[in-house]
């Protein structure tokens, strides 16, 4: 009997490996025939985490690739080089520097995806993507590995747009973000929410104006005015609607990026304001090379007088972390 069942045991997990292993698409080799898509392209993108259980962590960046030289020695390959700000367990690095290798994935009907490497110097990930469309200017992005401390989220989405017809960033930058002086006028549309899918947590809708300092201004930032929608939960006890609310803050973008990213776009800013007793901060990218559509993640929130934190409050949680985006009315 004992060897019967030894025998049944190594069937049944040969069954199962087979079927796993038929289970699993084969990568088919990309032929020269199939192109290369992304060589000598641009992208903004962003990710965040989808583990219910773990500290959360989200990012919004841009990168080039590039097909190089192979420094091993012999052909070539294509690198991935950009700028990226990461919100992980409330440890903030932004404007990190990220590098690594892009591969292509094919089947018989040529490139559908493929995979590609992150680092901001402290968290490497692994992503596999597909491209959304035959056009190819859209990845979705879930990712392989992220090499981030014990507590952080290992299950991440996210996805990247190509930027096409690049714009020079204006020689005044701030520029960008003043609607005023732009051929649309009507404000920018807006959305946030938070990254963390626990008890706690923000929405938000509305307008935002922007509008170049005064001369008398003498921090040389923007000035954001506009109105938000927000909703902000209790927790167990049900959620606090604030409808339509007057907003004023901050803003400041960046210069021209200096090489990767967005090529002679402007590298992104900060956006910051006050709604009530809540506040955030954010950093920002520009997600077109019109500059006028951005991927925004919070840097700094607080809601309801409290700050929102990634760890149990009284037994609850909450987060600081906020993700969205913004676009030219």
């Amino acid at each position: 009997m004992k060897l019967y069942s030894k025998i049944a045991s190594y069937f049944a997990a040969s069954m199962l490996l087979t079927s796993l292993a038929m289970a699993v698409p084969q990568v088919v080799p990309c032929p020269a025939s199939a192109g290369n898509p992304l060589n000598g392209t641009n992208w903004a993108f962003h990710w965040e985490s989808s583990d219910f259980f773990q500290s959360d962590s989200a990012a919004i960046g841009t990168f080039s690739i590039n097909q190089v030289a192979d420094s091993r020695g012999g052909g070539t390959t294509l690198v991935l080089t950009g700028n990226m700000t990461v919100n992980a367990q409330d440890q903030v690095s932004r404007l990190a520097s990220t590098n690594g290798k892009v591969q292509y994935q094919c089947d018989d009907t040529g490139i559908r995806g493929g995979n590609l490497q992150f680092n901001d110097g402290q968290n490497p990930t692994v992503w596999e993507f597909v491209f959304a469309s035959s056009a190819q200017n859209e990845m979705y992005l879930v990712n392989q590995y992220y090499y981030g401390g014990a507590g952080f989220s290992k299950v991440l989405k996210g996805s990247a747009v190509r930027i096409d017809g690049q714009q020079p960033c204006p020689a005044n930058p701030m520029t960008a973000l003043d609607n005023a002086l732009a051929p649309a006028t009507l404000g920018w549309s807006f959305r946030t929410s938070t990254v963390f899918s626990g008890t706690v947590g923000t929405s938000a809708i509305g307008i935002i104006n922007g509008r170049l300092a005064s001369a008398a201004d003498r921090t040389g930032l923007g000035a954001i005015t506009g109105t938000i929608t927000t909703n902000t939960s209790a927790g167990f006890i049900g959620n606090s609607v604030s409808r339509l609310a007057d907003i004023f803050g901050r803003y400041q973008v960046y210069g021209p990026t200096a090489g990767g990213g967005s090529g002679a776009g402007c590298a992104g800013g900060t956006l910051s304001f006050l709604v009530g007793s809540y506040a955030a901060q954010y950093e920002y990218v520009f997600a077109d090379g019109a500059h006028s559509q951005l991927f925004l993640l919070s840097t700094n929130a607080t809601s309801n007088a409290g700050p929102f934190t990634s760890r149990p409050t009284n037994g609850r949680y909450s987060s600081d972390m906020l993700i969205g985006f913004m676009r030219k009315y």
